[in-house]
């Protein structure tokens, strides 16, 4: 005879909540360009939400900038005289040291020093003024809904040809339809 032994709760949900991390996009999106990594597009849509924040990237000028847990953010550089530069920065201390760069964690309080180094790409931004000029621009080749679009049957301005018939006919005399008077 076999006994019921009640169920035990799975592995996943004993383990630990994993921990957050900083939202790029709200910190820092409105001075700063802030990109997926290209992981992202290939995480299964369900989960897609919930790693959003861990795959944000501020693309810079000699690397990149993410999240690394916590109030942590990583830098990942190449090689040259940035390495030495970051290395001086007190709070940013380096994390892995490889053939193709060097990574430096710091904290989110030191990000204006660290951006001074490896210049994060900024936002495009257009003034009040350049948008105004710039929707006049755009005023006379913009799309309206039946302005310079496709004219429908009821809107033809071409009449129809009724005196085309929808049967072949000889090339040599186009008057002589093939198969017509017998």
């Amino acid at each position: 005879m076999f006994t019921i032994v009640p169920r035990r709760e799975s592995a996943a949900s004993q383990r630990p909540q994993r921990p957050t991390c900083i939202d790029l996009r709200a910190q820092f999106g409105k001075r700063f360009k802030v990109c997926l990594e290209e992981s992202y597009y290939a995480e299964r849509p369900e989960f897609r939400a919930a790693e959003a924040a861990w795959l944000m990237v501020i693309p810079c000028d000699r690397g990149h900038i993410y999240p690394h847990g916590g109030t942590t953010l990583a830098v990942f550089i190449g090689r040259g005289p940035r390495v030495k530069q970051l290395s001086r920065v007190p709070g940013v201390r380096m994390k892995t040291d490889g053939d193709d760069g060097v990574t430096f964690v710091f904290d989110v309080a030191d990000f204006d020093r660290v951006a001074e180094i490896v210049q994060p790409r900024r936002r495009r931004t257009v003034s009040d003024t350049e948008r105004a000029r710039l929707a006049e621009v755009g005023a006379r080749t913009r799309f309206r809904h039946g302005v310079g679009s496709r004219p429908g049957p009821e809107e033809s301005t071409i009449a129809p040809r009724l005196d085309i018939l929808a049967v072949p006919f000889d090339t040599a005399s186009p008057e002589a339809v093939i198969g017509a008077g017998g």
